[in-house]
Order: structure tokens, then C-alpha cells, then sequence
């Protein structure tokens, strides 16, 4: 058996598991699952060489050993569960198969460590199952049993308005936490009479799933505006994770950033550990669709700002015992203020390009100093392509082009949908952009169009 450092479990759907199962009645949300099922796959690119890789459903093999041979990967193993589930770490314990493959490798590499997309209910009780067969391995983003209740509420909408307002440097919108939707749609109709946009939020809502923005201009009056939020609380489950956050909409400034700069970093022991700070693009919606990662992203004090900003917030979230990744989501004032919005306690959308750019700079400098875009919803046509026919499709553009280091990298294959998600790796700005607009270009232009549109 080949020796590992690392064993990652891409439960990203089990994260959402709730609303993604309460919602599952309808076509969007059974959209939804197969698409966070699909986003599982970006895990193959976290944390370098050296790792066996659990995924809901198998990355496609072609994809899987194009990546491993263009990004110069040895030693990768990807498994998978017989039975497709949302909750991966219960499928996991269940097929006898892959949990035997899982014990087994755990006992050929003593201190393993096991790391998720995020620490969820299932996952405890996964790990506490291997603890209970004294099987020898780390988990370094498991906080102490008694401090597991820091990850829901520092990812909730209401925690982390509850526990950042109290931080002395950092802004946050005004705003209310409503405990059903009436006092939303009081508190909503309260800034309407004050002339001012503002933005309804779900609590557990994730990726700009559950976020109900909210322009003045839009609404003749006040019944125009009930009439409207109501609507919209009936329509979708999502709304029914309470309490609800009603917030001032802050215009963002999408010059810098996309208007939506984010922190990422890391929190274990010994305190906060920054990684990178980077741009999101974000649709009309507030639905998140990628990153941007670079040195032309943020304005040098900007970017100090937001990393200080950040790491206050960290360094609050480990005082009160939380442990794991995380990152900040800010919005960028037309006046050039960062605003905090919410934290995800766990990796994120940004994560797997990071990691990329992290890894091909070990083996090239150059890429250090490169402009890296993602994207994790690329309707790529009306019809589901084979991975095969994607790669030969995109051959031309695909990373490494002409033998250097830059190019598309194909992160995830939707096995259901039209849908895949790419990673640009560009000398600059302007470079990767150029790239990005190729890569589309291959693709009928109703597609492109179609998606490209909605990023700021």
C-alpha cells in the first residue's frame, strides 16, 4: 500500500445537508444536490500530493488522470461509496467495502490526517467510530467536543452578526436579527420608509442560496414591497431556516474585487494562520460563482485592511474555542469601506484554486506571481457532454498550454448536468481574462453569454 499523509472527505453536500434535503421536493432544489454533489470533486486539489481523496461520486477517470498528469501528481487515490448520498460520512460508514479501505489505510499510516470540507454531525461520529477502534490518526480541524457548537453559530447569518458586532475594528451593515419572517418583513418595510435598500438573509443559507436583496428602486411602495418578500418566503424552503437577518444593502463598488473581497485562513492551536485574500464574483441574485486570487485584486492597504480585519476576527474565534478553516466575506463600499457580512467555518469556493496556485508554485515560481480565476457554474450547453469530449474540446487552452505554466483547469464534471467548474491560471490579469474569454468561446455563445453576463 502506498503511503499517504492525508485522507480528505469532500462531504460539501452533507454540509447543507438540512435545507438541501428539505428542499429536495422540488426540481431546484434536486438541481441543487446534484450540483453541490459535483462541487465535491474540487476537494481532489486540496492539501498537494500524497492523499486519498473521498468523494460522493467518483470524479470522472478521465478528468481525474488528466489532472494527476498535468499538475504533476504521483501519488492520488480517489474512492467513493457504492450508494450516492447527500450525507457522505454516514454512506461511508455504511459501505463495508470503502470503510474496511478506510481502516485499513488509517493503520498503514499512523497519524494520518483526516480532513473535511467541513465539520458536520456526521463526520464527528465518523471520527469517533475510528477513535473507539484505537486507530491512530490527526484531525486538526476538530475542535474539543466542548467548543463543536462554535462552527454552527459562527456560521449562522445571526452568530456571526451577534459575536463580530462586539469587535472594536470591524464594520458590519446596520441591521436586525428577526426571529420569524414577520419581524423581517417589518424591519425590511423600516428601511423602505427610510429611503434605503436592504438585504434578507436565511440563516443557514450558503453561496447566496437564502439571500433576498432588496433595491428601493425596485418597489413602487410599501404593499408593493410586502407583497413581493412574501412571495419570494413562500417559494423557496430555504426560508424557513430561522432566525432571519434583515441588513442595509451597502452598494458595492465592483471595480475593486467584484465589490466582494474575501479572506481565507486557518485556526488550530497554536492561533490564526492567514492564506490568502481574494475577489468574488457574485450575480444579481447574490448567488457566488467564483474567485479571483492575484496581486492586481486588492490595492495593497486595502488588502492589509481586510487581512487585519480578519484576523481579528479569527483571532475572537479561537478565544472561544473554534478550530478549523474559515474565511470573512466582506462588501466594498462605493467609499472604499469593507464591511463584514458573514464567515464560512470551513473551506470554501476559494479553497481548490488557492491550493492549486499553492502547489504549481513549488514547481514553478512563476506561478506565484500569477492571476488565478475560478468559475463553478459553467453552463456549458444544453446537452451533457463526456468527459472525454469536454478535454478534447478544451484541448487547446487547457493548462499546461504550449508547455508552460498557464491555462484552464477543468476542476469539476457535473455527471447530470451541462455544468462544469474551471480554474484560469493567467501571467496577470488582462492574461487570465484573455484566457477565461477563449476557453468560452469554444462553447456555443448562447451558453457563454448565459453565464458570463452575471459576473460583475
Amino acid at each position: 500500500m502506498n503511503t499517504f499523509t492525508a485522507i480528505l472527505i469532500a462531504n460539501t453536500a452533507e454540509a447543507f445537508k438540512k435545507v438541501l434535503l428539505e428542499a429536495s421536493d422540488t426540481e431546484n432544489g434536486k438541481r441543487r444536490i446534484r450540483h453541490e454533489l459535483a462541487l465535491s470533486q474540487r476537494a481532489f486539489f486540496w492539501e498537494g500530493d500524497n492523499k486519498i481523496v473521498i468523494t460522493p461520486h467518483a470524479i470522472p477517470k478521465v478528468l481525474l488522470q488528466h489532472n494527476i498528469k498535468t499538475l504533476g501528481f504521483k501519488n492520488i487515490i480517489n474512492l467513493a461509496p457504492k450508494k450516492v448520498g447527500v450525507d457522505l460520512c454516514k454512506t461511508i460508514i455504511n459501505d463495508v467495502t470503502l470503510w474496511d479501505t478506510l481502516i485499513q489505510t488509517i493503520k498503514a499510516n499512523p497519524s494520518i490526517t483526516i480532513s473535511p470540507y467541513a465539520v458536520t454531525t456526521d463526520f464527528v461520529k465518523l471520527l469517533h467510530q475510528l477513535e473507539e477502534m484505537n486507530l491512530e490518526f490527526r484531525a486538526p480541524e476538530l475542535p474539543d467536543s466542548e467548543f463543536l457548537w462554535t462552527i454552527a453559530y459562527l456560521d449562522s447569518k445571526s452568530g456571526f452578526r451577534k459575536h463580530v458586532s462586539a469587535l472594536p475594528s470591524v464594520c458590519i451593515p446596520q441591521g436586525f436579527v428577526c426571529k420569524n419572517w414577520g419581524q423581517a418583513l417589518h424591519m425590511g418595510q423600516k428601511f423602505m420608509e427610510q429611503k434605503r435598500s436592504c438585504v434578507i438573509k436565511s440563516n443557514a443559507g450558503e453561496s447566496g442560496w437564502g439571500t433576498l436583496i432588496l433595491k428601493k428602486e425596485l418597489f413602487k411602495n410599501l404593499l408593493d414591497f410586502e407583497s413581493f418578500v412574501k412571495t419570494k418566503f413562500v417559494e423557496d424552503k430555504i426560508w424557513n431556516q430561522l432566525p432571519l437577518v434583515v441588513e442595509e444593502f451597502i452598494d458595492p463598488l465592483f471595480s475593486i474585487a467584484g465589490g466582494m473581497p474575501s479572506a481565507e485562513a486557518h485556526v488550530d492551536s497554536s492561533g490564526v494562520k492567514m492564506a490568502y485574500t481574494c475577489g468574488q464574483d457574485i450575480n444579481d441574485q447574490g448567488e457566488f460563482l467564483g474567485v479571483s486570487i492575484g496581486d492586481e485584486v486588492l490595492p495593497k492597504q486595502l488588502d492589509k485592511k481586510i487581512r487585519s480585519m480578519a484576523e481579528e476576527i479569527g483571532q475572537s474565534f479561537f478565544k472561544l474555542g473554534y478550530r478549523g478553516f474559515f474565511d470573512v466575506d466582506f462588501v466594498l463600499s462605493k467609499e472604499g469601506t469593507p464591511y463584514a457580512i458573514e464567515s464560512n467555518t470551513r473551506r470554501t469556493g476559494g479553497t481548490h484554486a488557492y491550493d492549486i496556485k499553492q502547489w504549481l508554485t513549488m514547481k514553478s515560481k512563476s506561478v506565484g506571481r500569477s492571476h488565478m480565476l475560478s468559475y463553478d457554474s459553467f453552463i456549458y450547453g444544453a446537452n451533457v457532454f463526456s468527459p472525454t469530449a469536454i478535454l478534447k474540446k478544451s484541448a487547446k487552452v487547457l493548462y499546461p498550454m504550449n508547455g508552460k505554466s498557464e491555462g484552464i483547469v477543468i476542476s469539476f464534471l457535473n455527471i447530470d448536468d451541462p455544468v462544469l467548474g474551471y480554474v484560469v491560471i493567467g501571467r496577470n490579469k488582462k492574461h487570465a481574462e484573455a484566457l477565461r474569454a477563449d476557453f468560452l468561446n469554444l462553447w456555443p455563445s448562447d451558453s457563454s453569454l448565459g453565464n458570463m453576463r452575471k459576473v460583475r
